[in-house]
């Protein structure tokens, strides 16, 4: 992969409609196993079809997304649709005997790489799993169970944390630059308050651009006068409403002049976007967790991006990728 192809790949700032059906799969799947909400039926492929369109996306390409473009994070999600298949096969190989197939499910290499021992506590749900009997008595638990619906949320967070930090580590050696361009707008707690991603994203672009809220909501008006202009800001800030991608495409008209930088800025507003989606998916699906212990899900994204950087030290990419 170069230069060239990767800002290719990234200065169309409008998804085809093929394009945006898959990464609409993609998220509506991870969202489903947040909430605990995915196929609970102890039949084999119905567990399997979730990673067949994560193997999919691997493969995935287009005008938008060209086989050459993140390599390494393609093959990480083919590596990683293949690792949940092994742990599937592992989980049914170990069936009749219920607590044996539990307790499989929460020790394999996989569920260790995601939820790593510091991060949560495994002997509780081991002893809980052990006295499983039944299949009624696995779906209570996976439903039911804190614990359990915790650990699974950690998972699902650390993945999705695991491909963004292969992709930034990737884009930031194409291009040179060293910065994380997914770090500064992870949810935070700042001087008491919560802050997701979008409202990070935007106060970055103040910063940057050395913008004021006043002059970024009335270059971002649209057809709205300037006191209902204000007020949509505002409501962006306090994650009180969305923006659309057209609305923050004419936001970024008026504050950047680069047409590169715009379309660059549309694609990280797409990660903020998943990123605070994932977040208030999380209060629905784990009300009994405090807002900081939701956070730290998040923080695993730094321990996946030490491990990809190391990666791509110790294993320089081959000639083939460009």
């Amino acid at each position: 992969m170069t230069v060239k192809t990767l800002r290719s790949a990234f200065r169309r700032t409008r998804l085809t409609p093929k394009t945006e059906q898959k990464l609409n799969e993609f998220v509506t799947k991870l969202v489903e196993k947040v909430r605990g909400k995915s196929s609970v039926a102890l039949t084999r492929s119905q567990n399997l079809r979730t990673w067949e369109i994560w193997r999919g996306l691997g493969d995935y390409q287009d005008n938008n997304f060209p086989a050459t473009c993140l390599p390494r994070t393609r093959q990480l999600l083919k590596d990683l649709a293949a690792q949940e298949g092994v742990v599937v096969d592992g989980f049914f190989a170990r069936l009749p005997h219920i607590s044996a197939a539990t307790c499989y499910l929460l020790t394999s290499p996989l569920a260790v790489l995601l939820a790593a021992p510091c991060e949560v506590r495994i002997g509780p749900l081991l002893k809980s799993a052990k006295k499983l009997r039944t299949p009624q008595d696995f779906l209570a638990f996976r439903t039911q169970d804190e614990r359990f619906r915790y650990w699974q949320a950690h998972c699902v967070v650390s993945l999705i944390m695991r491909i963004l930090a292969q992709a930034d580590v990737e884009i930031s050696r194409e291009l040179k630059s060293g910065r994380s361009i997914v770090a500064p707008i992870l949810p935070a707690i700042r001087n008491g308050k919560l802050h997701l991603p979008i409202r990070l994203l935007l106060e970055r672009w103040a910063n940057l651009l050395n913008v004021s809220y006043k002059k970024m909501s009335a270059q971002g008006k649209g057809r709205l006068d300037e006191e209902d202009s204000r007020r949509k800001l505002e409501s962006w800030l306090n994650n009180e409403h969305t923006p659309s991608i057209e609305s923050i495409r004419i936001l970024l008209e008026g504050i950047v002049p680069n047409q590169q930088e715009r379309e660059w800025a549309v694609k990280r507003y797409r990660i903020a976007l998943l990123l605070t989606h994932l977040f208030e998916v999380l209060q629905l699906a784990l009300p009994h967790v405090g807002v900081a212990e939701r956070i730290s899900l998040f923080v695993t994204f730094h321990r996946h991006r030490s491990g990809a950087e190391m990666r791509a030290n110790n294993f320089p990419p081959s000639s083939h990728t460009g």
